[in-house]
């Protein structure tokens, strides 16, 4: 799991940077899903739309998987970034909100919300500055008093205060509630009069289908816990828990998979083969994201053999391997299950840019005494 970073693109389209490598933004709708995005560029670092900081090109843009453009449901989308943030000076990390917020009409979250939007919905103001507002958290109740029950689903939640407003540009920028990052802006009134609530979207889980876009069911998440040891800017204890609302028990093509409990023992006289399963870019280029789940068969390595191609300071006991030619993970299957004898062996983690099976694959290892225990402590399993 991720950690973010506040930063909105120069584009006017916000979002909050996350991802161990800190190439990856969560932002919301405004360009074609799954496909590279030419000419548009990101400045973080500064607090001014045309000056400082650092630019970076945008090389891809991946949309929730059912999102839909008339109702701005699971109004959600990863950006990849060309380069890194790591470094970037006045750049900070800020973590996402891990457990469902409880709110109160009597003394209602105090939250705050950044963009360079309009100041003025009906003359179009832009400003030259990053702009704030101070904004309360409303109950789904009282937002749909004022947009109806029909306009607001689970995936959303709702803000406002004292006639300020979120405006165009502002889209995709970050809600913050006591520093974490709770919502990400989606839709308001027009011209944005700050008499209504602003909207933003909620973190979500899909699961029981193996398409990108129909079928299956979404749960609303309710709570993250990432590794304790996990470091944003590292590539160890890559691990997190995400647990939802409800309940996953009862539902078609929804099932448990056992953990991997021994250490598999590799040998050169028989092959250890294992699979993963992942929507992750079909190709380097970043231009093939798939419309089916898809899965593919790999072959594990030993911790020597993977050590001498990848380096011995960047392999930890935390870590496993595959590899196999032509075959490879990619962007977006980060987090997906590495299965090796019905069992859950390892969490897709890190590899190489291109994708081309030229170089090992690496997974966090779900038997290593750290992961295992984490794993143990937070779920009881």
């Amino acid at each position: 799991m991720r950690q973010v970073l506040v930063v909105v693109l120069v584009v006017l389209l916000g979002g909050s940077v996350y991802g161990q490598n800190l190439t990856e933004i969560l932002s919301n709708k405004g360009a074609p899903s799954g496909r590279i995005v030419n000419g548009v560029t990101l400045r973080a670092g500064s607090s001014k739309q045309d000056s400082g900081g650092v630019i970076f090109g945008v090389s891809s843009y991946v949309t929730h998987p059912n999102y839909n453009s008339s109702t701005s449901d699971n109004d959600a989308a990863i950006v990849t970034i060309s380069g890194s943030f790591a470094g970037v000076q006045n750049v900070a990390v800020i973590p996402l909100q891990e457990t469902e917020i409880t709110i109160s009409s009597r003394n209602p979250p105090k939250c705050y919300a950044l963009g360079w939007g309009y100041t003025n919905g009906q003359t179009r103001t832009l400003p030259d500055n990053l702009q704030y507002v101070d904004l309360q958290l409303v109950t789904q109740n009282t937002c749909a008093q004022t947009w109806g029950t029909s306009a607001l689903t689970q995936q959303m939640i709702c803000a406002r205060y004292n006639n300020v407003d979120m405006c165009n540009g502002d889209s995709g920028g970050p809600l913050v509630c006591r520093g974490r990052l709770v919502g990400i802006v989606s839709w308001g009134a027009q011209y944005c009069p700050g008499l209504y609530p602003t909207i933003f979207g909620k973190l979500t889980v899909y699961g029981g289908s193996t398409n990108q876009y129909t079928g299956g069911v979404i749960f609303e998440v309710s709570e993250v816990i990432i590794h304790p040891e996990y470091k944003s800017t590292g590539i160890n204890y890559d691990a997190a828990i995400v647990k939802v609302k409800g309940s996953f028990a009862g539902h078609q093509y929804i099932s448990p998979i056992r953990l991997q409990d021994n250490e598999i023992t590799l040998s050169p006289q028989k092959a250890s083969w294992c699979y993963i399963v992942g929507w992750g870019y079909t190709n380097g280029d970043r231009e093939d994201n798939p419309e089916l789940l898809q899965q593919m068969w790999m072959l594990l390595l030993s911790q020597y053999s993977c050590a001498k191609q990848w380096g011995e300071e960047l392999l930890t006991p935390e870590m496993i391997c595959t590899q196999l030619p032509n075959v490879d993970i990619c962007s977006g299957d980060s987090g997906g299950p590495l299965v090796c004898g019905g069992k859950l062996t390892g969490i897709v983690s890190w590899g190489t840019s291109d994708c081309t099976g030229d170089w090992p694959a690496v997974f966090a290892k779900v038997v290593s005494t750290s992961i295992r225990n984490f794993i143990r402590k937070n779920t009881g399993i």
